[in-house]
């Protein structure tokens, strides 16, 4: 007696009650005849398949003729069920069963109840004996009626070598889809077991392929066969593809159309590689928040035209972000450079956006917005995304309040992606402190190189003593900049960094203690340098009875508007600040390069690196008080080269010894030649460790006498090329060299790189025959000429 087939798992529920329907008709009509006639009690669920009644159901006299010939002539042959049908279609014929009702329980003092009709197929529609071999398909849901209804398309399956040697797990499960596949789709189950690969037997990717294909199939059977007969699914499967099927099948059920347009991406004909099954699933996690923006991501060209890591990683980017805020996503792949296609910084710039947007979404949108955001992202650009994400995912208001200042929407300079950087760097630890410098009026209008200093030397300070950065922010010195507030900063970043001690002592002193304002702020200037070398000075400085300062402001033409000063606790010459003045004049005309700083300040005190008379330690110039002087003697007549020795170390600094001494000898030489028509001539005695450079870099340096030798020599390599290429070809040479100085090498602690030999050659490479000799002369020591 045949079953009622149970719902296939994952198959249609339509299906299944359109099969069921003409058994749950015949249910019907015994139920309501009985009813109408008011002969039955009760009435026993139904068995769909169970075993039958314990009693053949007899006629009631009682029962009208009519009724009883309709029950007689329902005792007819079933009729063989149909095939189940496509969605939209009509069954044709009835499934066949045997309605068995089972009898009812009953109070005892009920009459008992009437026996339910049976009906029995004819004897000519039994159905042949079971062979002595069971079907393959036996014990499969839908099997058995696929063996009756459809014995070619049943016989196609039983075909398969494997299904015949003993099936296995993933085998089995198999099976059952291609058994779903020959009640609804037979074309599509003989094209695919066609495939070797489905012939040969199946793995458990294999299976997984084919009941995705069915999946597929059941929602757009033309989908199915277009993806089961594309090149990487007919010649067999393996890893990622099954991945790439099962994400075909997910975008097919949230939209169809764009499936469609998946296979149709020439890559998605070819192979399937890792990269294009991760990009299919990202199809699908986008169509999943908007259909409508993934449609957008597929038309992307590089998207179809073949799609590299980077770009995968932009899809991934693209999707969290539309999981955030889909308008913000279709807004990014609008942009120009990224229809183009994403190169690694352009990758760095969406995935920090998302960073942003997972934070704040309206903060993401904004900075997307920027008009420099727009037409592409240089490297500045995409640091500055980079640490205004890494902000948001700490403090959004703070990133927010970043991204209000005017500056940042209409270009990004080195200055400001510094000032951002040092802003986190605050923020990090003191958010506080980092809101109180983002409204800074200083902060907000635009970013100079002395804004940089101010909030990187907070951030030092803070880590010291946050209390302490805060009330620094809110001294009047800081209400608005003046040229040695930044100075002053660096001082007492400087102080902190190396030693808080003295920090504390200085920003507790009753001079500071209301607060630092513009005039003391030149004096504070100086501290951190004097601590290196004479920390005992430091209360007679903050002393407002002994320290004095005469001030002088200048305008250069390439440098803009400079601040002198001359700082003294005892008496001294007038002349000073006029020997400082010509000084850095004549130090901006020969390098031809603004000068480094905008304060200028000379300390005359014992404040020197060890026996030296001067000492730049880039804070402010100190020379011992004996050079402070107007009277004729040797040391009035040294002062002029002193202080342009040591204004020349503001653009020589950091760098190799025997290049920064020698390069500021010779500037100073200059200084005094365009002054009091000194020659341009050696100024040093010789050196008594070293005949050349090289024997001298051979040398342990930290020996003040050997020191000596870096002015020595120096000065006489500098001297000699001077001498040899002349005065315009020299400044050319000199200036890419100071130039090459300045770009960051990250090999040491200091801004810049330490210049050598090697890039003095490339620096006047235009005048390489007066180098060489010059070279073999001095630094090379092989020969005796040009000295």
């Amino acid at each position: 007696m045949p079953m009622l087939m149970p719902v296939p798992p994952g198959r249609s529920i339509v299906r299944y009650a359109r099969a069921i329907a003409p058994v749950l008709v015949l249910a019907l009509l015994a139920v309501l005849t009985a009813a109408a006639c008011g002969t039955i009690e009760d009435i026993g669920g139904l068995d769909l398949g169970g075993a039958p009644a314990p009693a053949t159901p007899t006629p009631t006299p009682d029962l009208p003729a009519t009724i009883q010939a309709l029950l007689s002539a329902a005792e007819v042959e079933p009729a063989t069920p149909a095939p189940a049908v496509p969605s939209g279609a009509s069954p044709s014929t009835p499934i066949p069963a045997t309605l068995t009702p089972s009898p009812s329980a009953s109070p005892a003092s009920a009459p008992p109840p009437l026996a339910a009709p049976t009906f029995t197929a004819r004897a000519t529609a039994t159905p042949p004996p079971p062979t002595a071999t069971p079907s393959p398909l036996a014990g499969l849901s839908s099997g058995e009626w696929v063996a009756h209804n459809d014995p070619d398309t049943a016989a196609v399956i039983h075909s398969l070598p494997w299904i015949a040697d003993g099936v296995s797990p993933p085998e089995r499960a198999a099976a059952q889809e291609l058994v779903y596949l020959a009640a609804d789709h037979p074309d599509l189950l003989r094209e695919l077991v066609a495939r070797p690969w489905v012939a040969d037997g199946i793995d458990q990717p294999e299976g997984a392929v084919i009941e995705r294909i069915a999946d597929i199939a059941d929602h757009d059977a033309a989908l199915a066969h277009r993806i089961a007969n594309l090149p990487w699914i007919e010649d067999g499967v393996a890893q990622p593809e099954p991945g790439a099927v099962e994400s075909l099948y997910s975008i097919t059920y949230r939209d169809v159309a764009l499936a469609y347009r998946v296979i149709e991406l020439p890559w998605a004909k070819d192979d399937i590689e890792q990269v294009e099954e991760n990009v299919i699933q990202t199809l699908y996690y986008i169509a999943d928040d908007d259909a409508e923006l993934a449609g957008a991501v597929v038309d992307l060209a590089w998207v179809a035209d073949g799609v590299t890591q980077a770009e995968k990683n932009a899809l991934s980017t693209l999707f969290y972000i539309a999981d955030d805020t889909v308008a913000l996503a279709k807004q990014i792949i609008s942009l120009p450079w990224v229809a183009n296609g994403i190169d690694a910084d352009e990758l760095s710039v969406v995935k920090n956006i998302g960073y942003i947007a997972n934070d704040d979404a309206a903060l993401a949108t904004r900075v997307v917005a920027m008009p420099w955001f727009a037409d592409s992202v240089t490297g500045d650009e995409s640091d500055i995304v980079d640490t205004i994400g890494s902000i948001a995912n700490s403090d959004a208001a703070l990133a927010g309040q970043i991204v209000n200042l005017a500056w940042l929407a209409d270009g990004i300079t080195a200055a400001e992606v510094a000032a951002i950087a040092n802003l986190y760097y605050i923020a990090y630890a003191h958010a506080p402190l980092a809101k109180q410098v983002a409204a800074m009026p200083w902060f907000a209008d635009d970013i100079s190189a002395d804004d940089n200093v101010i909030v990187d030397n907070l951030g030092y300070i803070a880590d010291v003593d946050a209390e302490l950065a805060e009330n620094i922010v809110s001294m009047p010195f800081l209400a608005t900049l003046e040229p040695a507030d930044a100075v002053a900063v660096a001082s007492l970043g400087d102080l902190a960094y190396f030693n808080a001690p003295v920090f504390r002592q200085v920003m507790s002193h009753p001079t500071l203690r209301a607060g630092i304002n513009d005039r003391w702020a030149g004096i504070v200037a100086t501290l951190s340098g004097v601590s290196e070398v004479n920390p005992a000075l430091i209360d007679t400085l903050l002393d407002p009875q002994r320290v004095t300062m005469e001030r002088r402001a200048i305008a250069l033409p390439l440098s803009g508007n400079v601040d002198l000063a001359v700082i003294r606790t005892g008496p001294g010459a007038r002349r000073s600040i006029d020997l400082l003045e010509h000084s850095v004049r004549s130090a901006e005309m020969f390098m031809d390069e603004p000068l480094p700083t905008n304060y200028v300040a000379l300390l005359f005190e014992n404040a020197v690196s060890g026996s030296s008379a001067g000492t730049n330690f880039t804070t402010h110039i100190a020379a011992r008080p004996r050079y402070d002087v107007d009277d004729g003697s040797q040391d009035a007549e040294f002062a002029g080269h002193l202080i342009a020795h040591e204004v020349a170390h503001y653009y020589w600094n950091h760098g190799v010894d025997w290049v920064d001494e020698g390069a500021a000898d010779l500037m100073a030489s200059i200084s005094e030649n365009a002054r009091a028509g000194a020659p341009v001539d050696i100024t040093n005695p010789p050196c008594d460790y070293a005949d050349s450079i090289a024997a001298l870099e051979r040398l342990d340096a930290r020996d003040a006498e050997v020191f000596d030798c870096n002015y020595a020599l120096g000065e006489r390599f500098f001297l000699s090329l001077y001498r040899s290429i002349g005065d315009a070809a020299f400044r050319q040479g000199f200036r890419r060299l100071y130039l090459m100085a300045q770009v960051e090498d990250d090999d040491d602690d200091y801004a810049g790189t330490a210049v050598g030999i090697g890039h003095i050659r490339e620096a006047f490479q235009h005048s390489a025959a007066g180098l060489n000799a010059v070279i073999a002369r001095w630094y090379d020591g092989t020969s005796s000429d040009g000295g």
